[in-house]
């Protein structure tokens, strides 16, 4: 009779401890990462990364393994886009361990794409195509259009302009086709790059005009800035500086509301390089 009663008391107990009906942690992670989403189309860095890192707990606590890579990739990217190369490849190993080990291919993918990502911006160009070749395969799924543009711009690094402009059309067709709204930014926004290293400035603007449509829509601050960083680049090229101090002082607008100051101190640079060229005082 004791002994029964012991076992009812600890089903009690644990009961107590479970909380009945609530909600498990995996459904709290989940909005902790959609969160972290949110905050990152905002430019908020710092907050979007504490919030991958309580998912990542959360994920940890329930051993779901699948979305703590997952986790990890993001916060590998994340990483990346504040300049933390080494943080980023710590994470994006950490996320190709488990999914090699458990298997799950489009996890991998992402984490490769991250990857290559990082060593294009090191310049380790033959290092990242091998990562990407590894990954991807001849045929990358619904994540082709990421791979392309991450092709292109291995392509684009290395001078090769004329695969990179293959590469990323090939995203651009791959975007489309999957309704990838942001890949589909990412490729016009190459494609502006690459027309204008090859000084044709009105193509490039063309499609710096479209990556911006798309940024506004989704309420991307960063890739706001980003692009209209890039559209000032682009009038600074074409001798024109008055619209270039236009729109570095637009950029400057948005990227001094972004948690990477890298890039307001670029915007600010530039105002402050074209000032005297415009006779016009910086504000």
């Amino acid at each position: 009779m004791r002994t029964a009663s012991l076992v009812l008391t600890a089903i009690f107990f644990a009961a107590c401890a479970s909380g009945g009906n609530v909600k498990p942690l995996p459904g709290k992670a989940e909005k902790m990462v959609n969160r972290a989403e949110e905050k990152l189309r905002e430019g908020l860095t710092n907050a979007a990364g504490r919030r991958y890192r309580l998912a990542l707990s959360l994920y940890q606590k329930t051993d779901d393994r699948k979305n703590s890579a997952d986790v990890y990739n993001r916060l590998g990217r994340l990483s990346l886009l504040r300049g933390e190369p080494d943080a980023a490849q710590r994470y994006v190993l950490s996320a190709k361990l488990i999914a090699k080990k458990e298997g799950y291919r489009q996890i991998f993918l992402d984490a490769a794409i991250t990857e290559a990502l990082i060593q294009t911006a090191a310049g380790n160009f033959e290092k990242a195509k091998n990562v990407l070749a590894a990954a991807a395969g001849a045929d990358s799924g619904p994540a082709r259009a990421r791979v392309e543009n991450v092709r292109g711009r291995i392509s684009m690094a290395e001078g090769d302009y004329e695969a990179a402009r293959a590469r990323f059309e090939s995203a651009l067709d791959a975007a489309r086709a999957a309704k990838n709204v942001s890949a589909r930014s990412s490729a016009t926004a190459n494609l502006g790059v690459l027309f204008m290293k090859l000084e044709e400035y009105d193509k490039a603007l063309a499609q710096f005009q479209k990556s911006l449509e798309t940024d506004r829509a989704l309420a991307d601050t960063i890739s706001i800035g980003a692009t209209l960083h890039l559209i000032g680049k682009l009038y600074e090229a074409k001798g024109d500086p008055e619209n270039a101090l236009y729109h570095y002082d637009l950029a400057l607008k948005a990227n001094a509301q972004v948690d990477i100051p890298a890039r307001a101190e670029a915007d600010r640079k530039a105002r402050l390089r074209l000032e005297a060229v415009t006779a016009k005082p910086v504000r």
